[in-house]
This record gives C-alpha cells, sequence and structure tokens, in this order.
C-alpha cells in the first residue's frame, strides 16, 4: 500500500490508533479502539469483531460497534456491503474484524480493505499484549494468593506447634480455616465408627452443632467426597447435610483429611462471605490447611493414646506396688495373728492366752498403723483437701522422722504464696507430690543418704520440682525399674512435663521435673487431686 492511496487525515487516523493501542493494555478497549477507528475510516455503520479465546482463562470476545451505539450479541443482517480480514496472532488465525453497511449505499472499496488489514495487524500485536498483560496479573494475583495462604499455613503450623490437646488443636484450625477462605461456617468433621462427626466448628450458628453426626452410608454428598478423598466444590444445597447437621447453606467447599494413608474426616467450609462462591484459590489454600491439619490432628490423637496407654501402665504398676505391699507385711502380720489365736485356743492355759491376746492387741496396732500408712501413701486427704504445700510438708515429716533423714525443704508456689487466689490443677499437684514422694522413697530404699534438699519453685509458666541427697548415686545407664524412675518420668510427661535425673556413682543423685503452671480457672473450684 503506498501513500499516495490514503489521504492524510486518514493516515493520521491509523498512525494516532497505532500509538494507542501499543499502550492499551484492557483487551475490550483494545478492541473498542480498532472498531471505532474501522468503523470511522471507511464509513461503515457497523464495526464488529470476533476473538476466540481460551476459555479456561479469557474465553471469546465479542463486541459490535454501531454508529449510534455500542452492544454486545448480534446484529441485523447486513443491508449494504460486507468486509472482513482475520486477525493472526503469531501466525494462527483467532478471530475476525467486519465491517457493514458502508455510507450512502457504496460498497467497501481496496482501501477499505487496506486499512482495516493494518487495523487487523495493529489489533493482533495489541490484543497480545493485552493477553499477556491479563495473564501475568492473574498469575500475579495467583502468586500473592499463594504467598498469604504460605504465610497463613505457616502461621498456622507456628500456632499448632506444641499443642498436644486435641480440643485445642481443633479450635485453631476453625478458627484459621473460617478466616482462610472467608466462609460464614467453617467445621473439621471427624470420622467415629459409621458417622462423620463434628469436632468443632466456628462461624454464624445458630446453636452448637459439635458433636452432630451424618452416617456414612447416606448417599449424600459429604460421604461420598469422604469416599472418594477428593476435594470438592458443591454448589448446591444437600438437604440431608443440612438436616443431619443442621447448618443452613448453598454452597460447600470440601477437603479430605488424610495422613499416611489413614482417611481422617473432612475440611468443610459453608457458603463465602464477600464473593457468590468460593473460588479456585479458595480450594488450594483449603487443601493446604487440611495438609496440616490433618499432621496436627493425627499426632495430638497419638499422643492421647500414648498418654491413656502410659496411664493404665502407671496405674498397673501402682497395683502391684500396693499388692506386694499388702502381701508382704500386712497379710504376713494377719497370719501370724491368726497363729497365735489358734495356739492359745489349743493349750487352754489362762495365763498363757492372755499373754498371747496382749501379743494380738500389739500386733493388730502395728497392722493398723500399716495400714493407715498405706492409706495416706495411696490417697493423702491432705493434698484433697488443702492443697500440695501441707500435704509435702506432712509427707517429708513422717519420712524425715520414720528414717532419720535431715531434710531441706524450699517450696514456693502462687497460690500458697498469694501470687494466684487458685490452686494449680489438680493433676499437677498429684504430680508434684508423687513426684517428691517417689523421689523419698528412693533415697530411703537405695541411696543410704543423710541429708536431703527439696526445692519446689512456681514462676510465670512452669513449675520446678528438684529433690537432691547427699547418698551413693547410681549409674542412670544401667537404670533399674525397681527404683521407680520409669513410673516418675511417665507421670511427669503425662502432664506434657520434662524430667532429669542427674546422677554417679558417690555422688548423690538429683531428680529435676519442669511441669506446667496450669491453675483452675476461676468458678471451677480447687477440687480434688486424682492419684
Amino acid at each position: 500500500m503506498s501513500s499516495t492511496e490514503l489521504n492524510r487525515v486518514q493516515l493520521q487516523r491509523l498512525l494516532t490508533v497505532g500509538r494507542s493501542l501499543v499502550a492499551e493494555l484492557d483487551l475490550e478497549a483494545v478492541l473498542g479502539q480498532v472498531l471505532e477507528a474501522a468503523r470511522d475510516l471507511t464509513g461503515a455503520r457497523y464495526a464488529g469483531a470476533g476473538i476466540i479465546g481460551d476459555p479456561r482463562e479469557f474465553g471469546d470476545r465479542f463486541l459490535f460497534v454501531d454508529v449510534g451505539e455500542e452492544k454486545r450479541g448480534r446484529i441485523d443482517p447486513p443491508t449494504g456491503g460486507f468486509l472482513g480480514v482475520p486477525v493472526a496472532i503469531r501466525g494462527k488465525s483467532s478471530g475476525n474484524i467486519f465491517l457493514t453497511d458502508k455510507e450512502a449505499g457504496a460498497e467497501f472499496g481496496e482501501n477499505d480493505e487496506e486499512m482495516l488489514i493494518v487495523l487487523a495487524d495493529w489489533a493482533a500485536v495489541a490484543i497480545e499484549n493485552a493477553r499477556l498483560y491479563e495473564e501475568a496479573e492473574r498469575r500475579h494475583a495467583e502468586l500473592e494468593r499463594a504467598i498469604e495462604g504460605l504465610q497463613a499455613t505457616a502461621e498456622l503450623d507456628s500456632e499448632l506447634s506444641g499443642v498436644t490437646d486435641i480440643d485445642r488443636v481443633l479450635e485453631v484450625i476453625v478458627k484459621w480455616g473460617r478466616a482462610l477462605v472467608d466462609a460464614r461456617v467453617f467445621t473439621v468433621l471427624l470420622r467415629k465408627e459409621d458417622q462423620l462427626v463434628v469436632a468443632d466448628a466456628a462461624g454464624e450458628l445458630g446453636s452448637d452443632v459439635t458433636g452432630r453426626g451424618l452416617a456414612l452410608a447416606h448417599g449424600s454428598a459429604l460421604p461420598d467426597a469422604y469416599r472418594a478423598r477428593e476435594s470438592r466444590r458443591i454448589a448446591e444445597t444437600d438437604p440431608i447435610v443440612q438436616v443431619a447437621l443442621e447448618i443452613p447453606h448453598t454452597e460447600m467447599l470440601v477437603s479430605p483429611l488424610v495422613f499416611r494413608g489413614k482417611n481422617q474426616g473432612l475440611l468443610v467450609a459453608f457458603d463465602a462471605v464477600d464473593q457468590d462462591h468460593f473460588g479456585r484459590d479458595d480450594a488450594l489454600l483449603l487443601d493446604s490447611l487440611a495438609t496440616s491439619a490433618s499432621i496436627a490432628i493425627a499426632n495430638a490423637e497419638s499422643l492421647e493414646q500414648e498418654k491413656l496407654r502410659l496411664s493404665i501402665d502407671s496405674s498397673e504398676r501402682e497395683r502391684r506396688r500396693w499388692a506386694m505391699e499388702l502381701h508382704d507385711e500386712t497379710l504376713q502380720e494377719l497370719g501370724a495373728l491368726k497363729v497365735m489365736h489358734e495356739n492359745a485356743l489349743k493349750r487352754g492355759e489362762e495365763d498363757l492366752t492372755r499373754q498371747m491376746m496382749e501379743r494380738a492387741i500389739e500386733q493388730l496396732e502395728r497392722t493398723i498403723e500399716s495400714l493407715e500408712g498405706l492409706i495416706t501413701e495411696l490417697r493423702p486427704a491432705t493434698l484433697d483437701d488443702l492443697g500440695v504445700r501441707p500435704a509435702l510438708d506432712a509427707l517429708i515429716g513422717r519420712m524425715a522422722d520414720a528414717n532419720g533423714l535431715s531434710v531441706t525443704r524450699d517450696i514456693d508456689l502462687a497460690y500458697d504464696a498469694g501470687r494466684d487466689p487458685n490452686r494449680l490443677v489438680p493433676e499437677i499437684e498429684a504430680t508434684i507430690y508423687r513426684l517428691v514422694q517417689e523421689a523419698l522413697n528412693n533415697i530411703v530404699k537405695h541411696a543410704h543418704a543423710s541429708e536431703v534438699a527439696v526445692n519446689i519453685a512456681e514462676s510465670a509458666d512452669s513449675v520446678r520440682v528438684r529433690v537432691q541427697d547427699d547418698g551413693g548415686g547410681f549409674d542412670p545407664s544401667a537404670i533399674s525399674g525397681r527404683f521407680g524412675l520409669i513410673g516418675m518420668r511417665e507421670r511427669v510427661e503425662l502432664t506434657g512435663g520434662e524430667l532429669e535425673v542427674s546422677s554417679r556413682p558417690g555422688q548423690g543423685t538429683r531428680v529435676t521435673a519442669k511441669l506446667p503452671a496450669e491453675h483452675v480457672a476461676d468458678g471451677d473450684g480447687n477440687g480434688a487431686a486424682p492419684s
């Protein structure tokens, strides 16, 4: 095309459109400018464009420009001439630009076609730039969303780090889950036998839904997703779910909780708050959350099971110990008493019978004292009624008097010092008492010590217990069950604490424990400490 074929105004308009298209990054605006220029330069009434796009990204774009209006959709059949040229992007036809109804009933000429070809070529470049920009913006938004999700899940992992209580784990998950996908209601459903049960929930709930279950046998959306182990967006109300869980909804976003091949349950978000529906980004964020949540839930449940096992083992060990005490002392004393009575009856001598009865009374008194001591060891009433310090004072006094020990004590607890209005929770009080009791028993039985120091100090978040003696010591690597250290360690670990035993032959032993300083909540009472 030579410059003589176009007048100055047309050339200037083409150059102006070309410059503006290079700067324009909005696809709709690009098409609009091309069509306006094509219509003005050729005198057409209608100018239209159809651009074929990837429906997963941009979709098809259709735009028509009329002399009096701009509209999308179909146009009336042309009554005049028609001119169309392809829009080729990277050598591939990606649509068309066309003109109809040239003014005054004239036909479109060669100049019109040449100008439309130029516009189509420029449009192809501008459309490709706009597409690349839109894709870059979309990916940037996805990246920002992904980073936001990674930051959120990292913060979630940090908040769950060290949390071993399953209720607290579930509380954190539903709180974070609801905020992450901006859901009206967010729930954790865990499998319990043949049901999916709401373990915890957060959001706009009319009543407490925790504990409500949905039978796995039901052919509804959530059991189906659980069996399939698939993430799903369910864009409709499920009547069975709505009735069983009593959570009204129009949409659900579901992600499975799977850990090491075990199907634990589901995370379910109900209804997006600030948008029409949950998006692809929300699904990716929920899947990321489900990965962290499944690990946290599995760890907490595993720890709960381990605590239960340790508790059972510890209880069985205690039962065996007391059975041996009763058998070796009380039962033998009662057996001796029985023999004395039988001998007295056989002889029938009044003086001898009197002597044996007096000895029997002495034996009964010793047996009663022994049983009283056992009962005190099993469940000291002082611990329940007054707290751990008075109970320890009584224990240390008995052990020192009975065994000739010199015991110094330094006990600083927040409740006794007036720094906290509530006692420590029963589990911690019982653990402190049993730890000192077992350590003193070990000293009496094995250490051959003369001096013992008991130190207990409570800080803002922990209670440190230390029992140290000047006895013979031992090699900790050769610890035997008879020392009772296994039971001590298990009891401390059940509270979430730590135990350290330091000893060397000939240099005494130090037992140190760090326990959480958990106090009874206001209004709950001080309660009785468990055995």
